[in-house]
């Protein structure tokens, strides 16, 4: 696999997702608390800063896009570098949002966790969210680094980073998750960002291993990886034509500026589900 750096410099980049209908590539620099986004076909890359750390982004409609800044969700308008509502979700200052998915019905799932996480203080500090409309339909509580999180039918997937492990739920009335097991374990770095592609293949970052793995969902054997410079991977997705281009993101290390990587890939991932808010 040819793997080319796209872009470099960055703190934490982390949660790339690719906007087909705008061949946009948007990801996250968490503790440069901005937003960045590049167009594949003009070339042109621009950026937006918070005032707060900006978790993840999601897909909404046209040139917007729903941002998690800090504890609240902000819509933002790429075309016009504008923000156009911000909607307060939970009220603690010493959290922030993290990595979060759209479900195939437009809800938001998203993890909080510590701003200044610490093992001894922060464990169990972290709660998941479904957020449907801008308002919290479920919360589950008692994790520490909610991550990684995918769907494969009507099972939800989720990671807790300090756990190691991909936990998998069965999930009822759309947002209710009971019958929690562990799915994949015992990871030699700790799993981080994840997404499941067309043939329901896990991908996952390993922060402080310098790859991505895939595992297989039916085996749970480990089929393929990819191996970077990079110590701290933080998360991968699919995009460009056909999503069949791989997306990686970095952390800064002692030798290393945090990055974002674009793989050519054999794999095959999927479009991301939008965000079913209301913008009024």
């Amino acid at each position: 696999m040819k793997i080319i750096k796209l872009f470099t410099g960055f703190k934490l980049a982390e949660g790339p997702i690719y906007l087909n209908s705008l061949n946009t590539l948007v990801w996250v620099d968490i503790e440069g608390c901005k937003i960045h986004f590049y167009n594949e076909y003009t070339k042109i890359k621009d950026s937006f800063s918070f005032e707060e750390m900006v978790g993840c982004v999601l897909p909404y409609k046209g040139s917007i896009i729903v941002c998690a800044v800090g504890q609240s969700l902000v819509y933002f308008d790429l075309k016009n570098k504008e923000i156009l509502k911000t909607v307060k979700i939970f009220d603690n200052e010493k959290l922030r949002f993290n990595d979060g998915k759209c479900d195939k019905d437009g809800n938001l799932w998203i993890g909080t966790m510590a701003k200044d996480y610490d093992d001894k203080i922060s464990k169990n500090l972290g709660s998941l969210y479904c957020i449907k409309d801008d308002i919290v339909i479920k919360k589950y509580d008692d994790f520490s680094i909610p991550n990684g999180l995918d769907w494969i039918e009507n099972y939800f997937f989720h990671i807790d980073t300090p756990e190691n492990t991909v936990y998998r739920y069965e999930v009822s009335d759309g947002y209710i998750l009971k019958n929690k097991i562990p799915f994949l374990t015992d990871f030699e770095a700790s799993p981080d960002g994840m997404t499941i592609d067309k043939d329901n293949n896990f991908w996952i970052a390993l922060w402080g291993g310098k790859k991505v793995v895939c595992y297989s969902y039916k085996t749970k054997a480990k089929i393929d990886e990819i191996h970077f410079d990079d110590l701290y991977t933080s998360c991968v997705s699919f995009g460009s034509k056909n999503y069949a281009s791989m997306f990686v993101t970095s952390a800064k290390d002692k030798n290393h500026e945090g990055s974002i990587y674009k793989i050519k890939s054999k794999y095959q991932g999927k479009e991301p589900n939008t965000y079913k808010g209301t913008l009024t």
